[in-house]
């Protein structure tokens, strides 16, 4: 800590020179301290550990594709080798297909985010891509390994928690776990009352067979729903 203060006290000329390893200088408006010479201004050290904590949640405790092969002793494919149709029964992979829909859908991206961070602070070996079993006919958003057995993780916004969608979505499960991560919307949002306990009603039924946590996206902080959790009064 006394290096990074030292570091973002020093002159600008000599900053990128004395900046710790893998650490990357930014400039903000907000927090930041001018230099004895008057010229840009430097950023905080909040927001200093704020950036180096993020850049080191994004490689921490991931594994690549040959080493979750080797561990598992699972035939697996990414969402760069695998094909699915579009609505308009178009070939792509499943990565085309994911950014595509999350251009479209932004909380499908926001909540995928936030499960990856989630499971990576709680040491995880995270495989941070789609990932599935060849011929599983369903691709998970992203896996991480307990011991040598794999969690596929699967994210699904409201409006994808229906009966069919699930029942696709398990096909993994004759290779591994699967965990729901599925987006938690405030009631204000839904259409009636009685939509809202519908699908609250249906994430409570797939809690019964699979783990599942609630993600709202104002906050991005999952939780644990439980099998025998009553209805929320909101």
């Amino acid at each position: 800590m006394a290096q990074i203060k030292r570091v973002l006290t020093c002159r600008p000329a000599c900053v990128e020179s004395r900046l710790p390893a893998g650490a990357t200088l930014i400039s903000l408006p907000i927090g930041c301290a001018k230099s004895s010479a008057g010229s840009s201004c430097l950023p905080s050290l909040f927001e200093f550990a704020r950036v180096s904590r993020q850049r080191r949640l994004s490689t921490m405790g991931s594994i690549t594709l040959r080493e979750l092969r080797r561990r598992t002793r699972l035939d697996l494919r990414c969402d760069l080798t695998v094909c699915c149709y579009d609505y308009l029964n178009n070939l792509q992979t499943v990565c085309e297909a994911q950014r595509r829909m999350e251009r479209r859908y932004p909380v499908h991206g926001i909540v995928r985010r936030a499960a990856l961070r989630f499971f990576q602070r709680k040491g995880h070996v995270v495989y941070p891509r789609g990932v599935t079993v060849d011929g599983a006919g369903a691709c998970p958003d992203f896996a991480f390994l307990r011991g040598v057995r794999i969690w596929f993780v699967e994210v699904l916004t409201a409006a994808w928690t229906d009966r069919s969608n699930v029942a696709r979505k398990r096909r993994v499960e004759s290779y591994g776990s699967l965990i729901f991560v599925i987006e938690d919307r405030p009631k204000v949002e839904f259409e009636s009352a009685r939509e809202w306990r519908q699908f609250h009603r249906r994430i409570r039924s797939i809690a019964q067979r699979n783990p599942v946590y609630l993600c709202p996206c104002s906050t991005g902080r999952l939780r644990r729903l439980r099998s025998d959790s009553s209805m929320p009064a909101r």
